[in-house]
């Protein structure tokens, strides 16, 4: 077997990167929501290696939402992963979830362009980073 370049184990970077939908759904919530969907990344970058064994976090920020149709909307968050005590992020991402509210259908989850995204905004309560 090669000698490491990072002097040990690390984690793949894919294994590090799935647990965002564990800390996605313990750390945001999206009240009144019918569905959220993992809809994809627009960018994904490993930038630092994350060692067997070490603590890792994710802090999140609501970069945009796009109203889809009535009652969807398109979350894109900016993500940051650290493994604790390493000099800088080891993952950054830009992760999209689909969100349908309930009465989508009759127009009745408020969700529309413009002002009012804040309030999807503020639905998406996002209580700190982890």
């Amino acid at each position: 077997m090669a000698e490491s370049p990072y002097q040990g184990t690390i984690a793949h970077g894919f294994l590090v990167l799935s647990l965002l939908t564990h800390w996605q759904s313990s750390c945001i919530a999206f009240p009144g929501a019918d569905l959220l969907l993992n809809y994809g990344f627009d960018k994904v970058r490993f930038t630092a290696p994350v060692r067997s064994g070490s603590r890792v976090s994710a802090r999140f920020s609501l970069a945009r939402v796009q109203e889809v149709r009535p009652g969807e909307a398109r979350c894109s968050w900016s993500v940051e992963i650290g493994a604790e005590d390493a000099p800088r992020p080891s993952v950054y991402a830009d992760w999209l979830i689909m969100v349908r509210y309930r009465g989508a259908a009759e127009g009745g989850c408020g969700v529309s362009t413009g002002d009012s995204a804040v309030s999807l905004r503020e639905a998406a309560n996002v209580p700190g980073s982890r």
